[in-house]
C-alpha cells in the first residue's frame, strides 16, 4: 500500500472546495510523508479468555466492565457484548488500553472500520475485543484526527482479500498497517483540514438522523395501521389523524387465515453447477437470467437489490418453470432462512431465486399484493425453523399459511397502501440523500489526502540523502526518529 491509487471524480460543490483548498499552503509548499511504523506503533487488544467474560445476570455482585464487538458498532445505540470484572479489567486489561481519543480500526469482519477510543465520562472503564488494533501515537508528528479521517479513505478490506496473506487480522497488522505514508505537513494545517472534514461529517450525521426518523416514522405507522386492523389494543397511544382516516380505531375487523387465499410455495432448488457468476462470451443477456439470493437484498425497499451473484441459462429457466408453480408479476416472496421474513416484490422481468425464498400464490380479488407486502413488513418477528425439519413443513404449513390477515375491502386497501408508499418513498429519498452525502465527504477527503501524498518525499529518504553522518544517527534512534529529520527538512 504505497500509495492511494486515483483521485476520484468530484461533484460541482466538492470540486469547488478542492479549488480552493489548492491555494492552501498545505498543498503549495514541498510536501512529506513518513510511514506510520516510523512514528506510531499499532497494538492489538488483548484477547479475554472465555471464563472471564460473563453477563450482568451471571455477577450481580461485583462492578463490570463492558467488552465490545466489532458488530455492535453497526448499531445506532450499540451494547456490550460481555463483561469482566472491575478487579481483572484492573489486574490484566487496564495497562493494556489505548489513551483517550485514540484511533482504532477493526481487523475482522468489516475489516477498516475506524474507530475512536471515547469512553464516555461517567464509564471511564470499556474494553474492545481482540480483533481490534488501536495506535500508540503521542500526536508529536501526527495528530489523531487527521490520522482518524485518513485512515477511513482507505478500503481494507480490498487490500486484506487482494494480498491474500493469510487473515485479515494478521494481514492488516503485521503488512499493510505498518507500511501506511501519511502526509506530513505541520499541525496547524492537519487541524486545519480536519475542520473542514468535520464539517462535512456533521452534515454525514444529520443526514443520519434524518433517514432514521423517517424509518421510525414509517415502522410505527406501519404497526400502528396493522395493529389496529388486528384489533389488537395500543393502551393510551394516541392514534395520528391521518392514521384515523385509514383504520376506524373502534371498528372490529375481520381477518382470514393466508391459506384462504393462496396455497404456499418454494422454488425448485437449481444444481451449481448450472449458474455461472457471469454470462459467456459470444451470449448475451437475452441467454441467461439472473439468479438471486438473500444476500442480494437491502434496504426497506421491496425491490432494491444488488447485482446477481449468478446466472443460470434460459432453458433452464424454461425447464424449472414446467416443473412448478411459478410466482407472478407482483407476488410477494418471503425469505426464509438467514433475515427470515423478509418480503421482496418480484419484478416483472425474467429471474429466478434460491429455494430459500417462499410465496403464497395469492388471490387479488381478496387481498392486493401490495397489502400483502406491508402485512408482512409489519410483522415484528418470524418463528425460526426447526433445526430437523424442512422449510416447506415448518415455515410455510405451521407459521406462513395459518397467519390471520386482516380481512378489508380492496378500496381500503389501496388507501392504506398508497399511504405507507408515499412513507417508504420518503425513507428510501432519505438513504439516497445520505448515500450521497457520505459519498461526497469520502471523496473530498480521499482527494485531499491523495493530493498531499503527490510528489511528496520521504521524510527519511531526505533525510539520509543530504547528510550520509545522519543515517549513523537514525540507526540510533529509538524513540523519536524524526526529530533529527525535521531539522534537517526545515534547513
Amino acid at each position: 500500500m504505497k500509495n492511494l491509487q486515483n483521485p476520484i471524480a468530484q461533484d460541482e460543490l466538492a470540486t469547488q472546495f478542492m479549488q480552493q483548498l489548492a491555494k492552501h499552503p498545505a498543498f503549495q509548499e514541498q510536501r512529506y510523508f513518513v510511514r506510520l511504523q516510523d512514528i506510531m506503533a499499532a497494538h492489538r487488544f488483548v484477547v479475554i479468555p472465555s471464563e472471564h467474560l460473563q453477563t450482568p445476570q451471571e455477577n450481580k455482585q461485583q462492578s463490570l466492565v463492558p467488552v465490545y464487538k466489532i458488530s455492535y458498532f453497526t448499531q445506532q445505540d450499540p451494547k456490550a457484548c460481555s463483561y469482566v470484572t472491575l478487579d481483572y479489567y484492573q489486574r490484566k486489561l487496564a495497562h493494556r488500553k489505548p489513551l483517550p481519543n485514540a484511533v482504532i480500526i477493526t481487523a475482522v469482519g468489516t475489516v477498516g472500520h475506524v474507530l475512536r477510543y471515547n469512553p464516555e465520562p461517567d464509564n471511564k472503564h470499556i474494553y474492545y475485543s481482540s480483533n481490534f488494533i488501536y495506535f500508540d501515537n503521542d500526536e508529536k508528528y501526527i495528530i489523531n484526527d487527521f490520522l482518524y479521517y485518513y485512515l477511513r479513505t482507505i478500503n481494507w478490506s480490498k487490500q486484506a482479500v487482494v494480498k491474500g496473506q493469510g487473515t485479515a487480522l494478521n494481514s492488516l497488522y503485521a503488512r499493510d498497517l505498518y507500511d501506511i505514508r501519511i502526509p506530513l505537513i505541520a499541525k496547524q494545517h492537519q487541524q486545519e483540514i480536519v475542520n473542514l472534514l468535520r464539517c462535512f461529517e456533521q452534515v454525514d450525521q444529520e443526514a443520519a438522523k434524518l433517514h432514521a426518523a423517517n424509518k421510525v416514522r414509517f415502522t410505527q405507522t406501519l404497526r400502528t395501521i396493522f395493529a389496529l386492523l388486528q384489533n389488537q389494543s395500543l393502551g393510551k397511544q394516541t392514534i395520528p389523524a391521518d392514521i384515523a382516516q385509514l383504520v376506524n380505531p373502534k371498528q372490529q375487523y375481520e381477518a382470514i387465515p393466508l391459506q384462504q387465499i393462496g396455497a404456499g410455495h418454494r422454488f425448485n432448488a437449481i444444481n451449481r453447477s448450472h449458474m455461472v457468476t457471469e454470462i459467456p462470451r459470444g451470449l448475451s443477456v437475452d441467454d441467461y437470467v439472473p439468479f438471486y439470493n438473500l444476500s442480494d437484498f437491502s434496504g426497506i425497499g421491496a425491490s432494491e437489490r444488488r447485482a446477481p451473484q449468478y446466472y443460470i441459462a434460459k432453458q433452464i429457466f424454461v425447464s424449472s418453470l414446467k416443473k412448478s408453480v411459478y410466482p407472478r408479476a407482483g407476488s410477494i416472496l418471503l425469505s426464509a432462512s438467514g433475515t427470515i421474513g423478509k418480503p421482496i416484490i418480484k419484478l416483472a422481468c425474467d429471474e429466478y431465486f434460491s429455494n430459500h425464498f417462499i410465496w403464497v400464490d395469492n388471490n387479488e380479488k381478496i387481498i392486493s399484493n401490495q397489502f400483502l407486502y406491508y402485512f408482512y413488513l409489519s410483522k415484528e418477528r418470524w418463528e425460526t425453523i426447526g433445526a430437523s425439519a424442512t422449510i416447506r413443513q415448518i415455515y410455510i404449513k405451521r407459521h406462513l399459511l395459518p397467519l390471520q390477515v386482516p380481512l378489508i375491502s380492496l378500496a381500503q386497501q389501496a388507501k392504506i397502501t398508497n399511504y405507507l408508499s408515499l412513507l417508504e418513498q420518503t425513507v428510501t429519498a432519505s438513504q439516497e440523500y445520505v448515500d450521497c452525502v457520505l459519498r461526497r465527504s469520502h471523496n473530498l477527503a480521499y482527494n485531499i489526502f491523495y493530493f498531499l501524498l503527490t510528489d511528496a518525499q520521504d521524510a527519511y529518504e531526505q533525510l539520509i540523502a543530504k547528510d550520509l553522518q545522519a543515517k549513523q544517527i537514525f540507526k540510533q534512534t529509538q524513540n523519536c526518529p524524526l526529530d533529527f529529520a525535521f531539522e534537517q527538512i526545515k534547513s
